[in-house]
């Protein structure tokens, strides 16, 4: 939970979370179910999202090789930006997106909290697509690790040539 808690306060944009005040509770051992309950009703749409998508488990484990959905969305890929006021994280441009799109990737493991701000969008988590989770990728023959998110991964099934000769 305490993970959970971390990726969310991590996630937030610019309003309160109230993980600090969760986190206080966990730590004194004042928080009780019913406490927890009535946060998770006061979170917002977004908030709640990413809650859902770190609660459940991951869908890919490190070392899956993977391919983009169809359906891509225009925030699946962070692009970092450096400012003078900090970090910022931004759905990539469609030349970067459009280049990935035909590209085979390993998952290098799941993003480590990014901090700084994330503007991307924040999907909700549906059962076989999975959520708003992070993940590190490396496309196969490239250098460049990009982070992505899970909704929009889905597991290779391009099928092995067994005589490559022929």
């Amino acid at each position: 939970m305490n993970h959970v808690m971390e990726m969310m306060q991590d996630r937030k944009k610019w309003y309160n979370t109230r993980v600090d005040e969760i986190k206080h509770l966990h730590a004194t051992g004042k928080l009780t179910q019913e406490i927890m309950a009535f946060f998770i009703s006061m979170f917002r749409k977004e908030n709640f999202n990413v809650f859902e998508s770190y609660v459940k488990d991951p869908i890919f484990d490190t070392g899956a090789i993977v391919q983009f959905r169809s359906n891509i969305g225009v925030d699946a890929v962070l692009q970092e930006q450096k400012w003078s006021g900090g970090t910022s994280y931004y759905g990539a441009d469609t030349r970067t997106m459009y280049n990935l799109k035909k590209k085979t990737l390993m998952v290098l493991g799941e993003s480590p909290p990014m901090g700084g701000k994330i503007y991307a969008s924040v999907y909700s988590h549906k059962e076989k697509q999975g959520g708003s989770r992070l993940y590190r990728v490396l496309p196969i023959g490239d250098t460049k690790v990009y982070i992505v998110v899970e909704k929009f991964l889905k597991k290779c099934r391009t099928k092995e040539v067994k005589d490559a000769r022929k």
